[in-house]
């Protein structure tokens, strides 16, 4: 499997193909190939390392907190989990990765991103069909069909160019803070743009990797789309599901309920980031949930 990934002779199918192409900016990383993967992945990655991350969990708890209390009032009754952790999702993402609140994503990004989703789940079996012959037009005929007067397709152009001013916008509010000198390593946005600042005026030998992994900023502006509108959805669903497996799995629901308190020496939102990956390290019925519902790693493993 590990080498299927990372062959460059083992390309996507053509209907996945199309899919991203309908949605993400074409310089992404999902779209890149080769050295050029590499290169992005490596400097993406800078975002998403346990050091990184430490600074994002004071976001995940709040949203965290915030979930608790909506499933809270909902407790015993049917409740659509869907409507609860995707806006919770997307405010998570917002804040972690651009360091700002769903509200300076506008009321039209939001709106938008949410008809994404709900077109994806509603199609009819004609529109999957026409989607499969469409996959597997000229690359040049696909790009000319985006811009024919479909509903569909007004939703995905203004979500790709929403997706790309919020980035710019953001890369302008990086600078800004820069310039004051404020603390950038909030979020993602910030700490890759901290790393590109820093790689402008490495003269160093020992410096060479920030120059290799350093991001300019359009490389930066088009991984937008695919953190914030492809990461919303597909967590959510994630989250979704595992929910539902543990629904069905009371006892085990349980198991694992029984094996976090009895792990927790303290109040969660007091742990440190390293003593909580080193307890849940532990929580074997915890890991086996991740690994089986959530298709999660190894708490170890870090990568994007």
């Amino acid at each position: 499997m590990q080498y299927i990934l990372n062959s460059p002779h083992f390309g996507r199918g053509p209907a996945p193909e199309h899919a991203m192409e309908l949605v993400v900016d074409q310089k992404a990383v999902v779209f890149a190939k080769g050295d050029t993967h590499k290169r992005l992945r490596a400097a993406l990655n800078i975002g998403f390392t346990s050091s990184a991350v430490r600074n994002y969990q004071p976001i995940f708890e709040r949203v965290a907190e915030k979930i608790t209390e909506q499933l809270s009032k909902c407790s015993g009754s049917l409740t659509d989990l869907y409507a609860i952790l995707s806006p919770a999702t997307l405010s998570a993402i917002s804040e972690a990765v651009l360091g700002c609140s769903v509200r300076d994503l506008g009321e039209a990004f939001v709106a938008n991103n949410e008809r994404i989703v709900s077109l994806s789940s509603c199609q009819s079996s004609t529109q999957i069909l026409v989607d499969a012959i469409a996959s597997r037009l000229p690359k040049m005929v696909r790009g000319a069909a985006m811009y024919l007067p479909i509903a569909a397709f007004k939703v995905l152009r203004a979500v790709k160019s929403l997706a790309d001013q919020i980035g710019r916008r953001a890369i302008a509010e990086k600078l800004a803070a820069a310039q004051q000198g404020a603390n950038m390593r909030t979020d993602v946005f910030g700490m890759l743009y901290f790393v590109r600042l820093k790689s402008r005026h490495a003269v160093n030998p020992e410096q060479s990797d920030l120059k290799k992994n350093g991001l300019t900023e359009q490389e930066l502006v088009s991984q937008t789309g695919i953190l914030m509108i492809a990461g919303q959805d597909t967590v959510t669903n994630t989250l979704v599901f595992g929910c539902l497996e543990l629904a069905r799995h009371p006892e085990f629901q349980n198991q694992l309920r029984e094996e976090i308190h009895a792990s927790r020496r303290g109040s969660l939102s007091t742990f440190a980031y390293e003593s909580m990956v080193e307890t849940y390290k532990g929580m074997d019925q915890l890991i086996g949930a991740l690994r089986k519902y959530l298709g999660s790693t190894h708490p170890k493993q870090e990568s994007i």
